[in-house]
Order: C-alpha cells, then sequence, then structure tokens
C-alpha cells in the first residue's frame, strides 16, 4: 500500500534535522532519493517558485537533458525558513541505509497508517507524490515531466485507488 499525503505528513511530523528536509524535499517534490539529496541552493529559484533538476542528477535518458519543474508555495514557504544557503540544501553525511532505518522508524508513528508500518522506502514518497497529485486529475503528461518518469501513464507511480478509479483518469 502506498501512503496518501496525509501518512506523509504524519511521517515527517516524527522525522526531523536533515532527515526532516529530506522527507519534505520528497514529499513535494516527487524526486528519487540520490536527487533530493544532491540538491543545492543554486538549483532552486524560490522567487520564481521553480527548481531545476540537473541533467547529471536523472536516471532515465529523459531526465538526462534537465528539467525545470515548478514547486508548491507551501515548499517555499518551508524551505524560506532552512537557514544558511552556503550548505547543501540537505546537508545528510549519512549512509543510505541510515536513511532507510529513519525512514521505517518515521513510518512507526501511531497516527500513520498501520498497513504502512514497516518497511518502507524513500522512494515510497515518489508513489504517494504521483498517485496524490492524480487525485484532482491532474494530466498524466504533466506529471510524468514532474517526476522525470515517461511511464507514469501506466501506473507505474499510482496506487491502486487510482487505477481502479475511472473518474480518476484522464479522458
Amino acid at each position: 500500500k502506498a501512503p496518501i499525503f496525509a501518512d506523509v505528513d504524519a511521517a515527517i511530523e516524527q522525522a526531523s534535522g536533515p532527515h526532516r528536509r529530506l522527507l519534505i524535499l520528497l514529499r513535494f517534490l516527487g524526486l528519487r532519493l540520490e536527487q533530493a539529496r544532491s540538491l543545492t541552493w543554486d538549483d532552486f529559484d524560490l522567487e520564481a517558485k521553480t527548481l531545476h533538476v540537473r541533467g547529471e542528477l536523472g536516471k532515465t535518458v529523459s531526465e538526462r537533458s534537465g528539467r525545470h519543474v515548478p514547486i508548491s508555495p507551501h515548499l517555499v514557504e518551508l524551505m524560506s525558513g532552512w537557514g544558511r544557503r552556503d550548505r547543501p540544501v540537505v546537508a545528510f553525511p549519512v549512509t543510505r541505509v541510515r536513511i532507510w532505518q529513519l525512514t521505517r522508524r518515521a513510518w512507526e508513528r501511531p497516527s500513520v497508517d498501520p498497513a504502512l508500518s514497516g518497511e518502507q522506502p524513500p522512494h515510497t514518497l515518489r508513489t504517494a507524490f504521483v498517485s496524490e497529485s492524480r487525485r484532482p486529475r491532474a494530466h498524466w503528461d504533466a506529471l510524468a515531466h514532474l517526476a522525470g518518469h515517461a511511464i507514469v501513464r501506466r501506473g507505474v507511480y499510482t496506487t491502486q485507488h487510482v487505477l481502479r478509479n475511472p473518474a480518476a483518469r484522464s479522458p
């Protein structure tokens, strides 16, 4: 089962420090873990509310050309309070395994759906981003651009409630 934004927000509440920042970026941007960890302040234009995902952060051929994506005003507001711009956006010197451990701990919060407890990798936030963005009928092509994934249309990153609900599909 993939989380919904309420579950993700509850997990973020449990996290602290750079791990919290990382989860916030994953929740609002739909990026892969390593992409979010590699972001610099120069990648963001908070005034224009955009993010430049550099080509070298891309995994797929289409992502390697880089892309500009809009960011939500809420994320801009959160990031405005994150302090110094001469440091990485997420100063996270720990290993990928440690990030998984911290993320698993965040999912164990009582307010998170019990079906999500246990092994929920950070990549699950990518699924939540696409699924929850699809609920208000966001177009598949827009989601593919935001997530940097060419096969979003086929449901790779959508939960079953979106795939089974014909009203949630684009015409």
